[in-house]
């Protein structure tokens, strides 16, 4: 009796230790899903002070009767970045145009300003181009008319665009240096200003690039789903529906994958095509390392009265480091 009493005891006590052994298990099992799990943001700090660039290629092929036309532009923008306030809502982030880089090659002439070093034009070496002389010293008074001058983005923790301020002196800069061009120089620096120096190019060059943050807790494997939209008529607009993913978490860094379908409508037609593209975060600086993202689009458009197929590929980098 005594002894069947102690085995009884025996077994109570085992399953007890197992019950608590299997408890304990499945809190260290939520404890680590709970760890695993992380607040992506972009939340940098105020004081600190990057070197932001943006390199960007774009490549637009066009077809009309059988005839290919092919041109490329290629511009890396270089800011100092300082962190200057941050609330709940958003972070101020002050942008200085330190270093422009830009070369247009097309079938006709290729065209170009560096404000490092004087730009040697492949195509007028010797200066004898007095057309295309001209053409590289108004893009000389349009981007060295930014070098120097700051504007100011809100942004949100999500990587959304709240406001931009400032541009307006960087667009008035531009059109005095090209006020004695003419007509020539008012159509090339409108052009430009809308390409680059508006506030609708700083918005979706910071979104295209850092408005993928989640609004919950993710943990490796989780996606989520974006709709962004950019430009107004009658120049282009840009739709985008994106599928995120974090792909790794570790190591003081965060990498987020994305897939999007892309439909841009330009004067004259509308191009469709897919995007696809990786965004490393640093945790401890709150905001993206790199990122990296490409684009193709094609479709059918009407230029001048002409019929043509257009395809446009577009290859964008961003890039932060520290200034000690």
């Amino acid at each position: 009796m005594k002894k069947g009493f102690k085995s009884l005891i025996a077994v109570i006590a085992s399953v007890k230790r197992r019950g608590f052994v299997c408890s304990s298990l499945y809190l260290m099992s939520c404890l680590t899903i709970t760890l695993a799990q992380e607040k992506l943001s972009f939340s940098p700090e105020v004081g600190a002070k990057y070197e932001f660039q943006t390199d960007v290629v774009q490549n637009i092929k066009q077809t009309a009767n059988g005839r290919e036309l092919s041109s490329e532009e290629k511009v890396v923008t270089t800011y100092l970045m300082s962190i200057k306030n941050k609330n709940a809502k958003e972070t101020e982030v002050q942008l200085t145009y330190q270093g422009i880089s830009y070369v247009m090659t097309s079938p006709m002439a290729v065209w170009g300003y560096d404000s490092k070093k004087p730009f040697e034009n492949p195509m007028n070496r010797d200066g004898s181009n007095e057309k295309i002389a001209e053409l590289d010293k108004m893009h000389e008074r349009i981007f060295g008319s930014a070098i120097g001058k700051t504007i100011t983005v809100a942004i949100a923790p999500d990587g959304s665009v709240n406001s931009v301020s400032g541009m307006e002196t960087v667009t008035e800069s531009i059109t005095q240096a090209i006020a004695k061009d003419g007509e020539m120089g008012a159509s090339l620096s409108s052009s430009m200003i809308k390409q680059f120096f508006s506030e609708n190019a700083i918005k979706e060059l910071i979104e295209q690039s850092w408005k993928i943050y989640p609004e919950a807790d993710v943990k490796p494997g989780d996606s989520w789903s974006m709709e962004n939209k950019w430009g107004a008529v009658p120049d282009m607009i840009t739709s985008m529906k994106s599928q995120c993913a974090l792909k790794h978490i570790g190591g003081g860094i965060a990498v987020i994958g994305i897939e999007s379908s892309v439909d841009l409508e330009i004067t004259g037609g509308r191009l469709k095509g897919n995007q696809s593209g990786n965004l490393q975060i640093n945790l401890k600086k709150g905001m993206p390392d790199w990122t990296l993202w490409t684009r193709n689009v094609k479709g059918d458009v009407v230029v001048r009265e002409m019929n043509m197929v257009m395809e446009v590929m577009h290859k964008t980098r961003t890039a932060t480091k520290d200034i000690n």
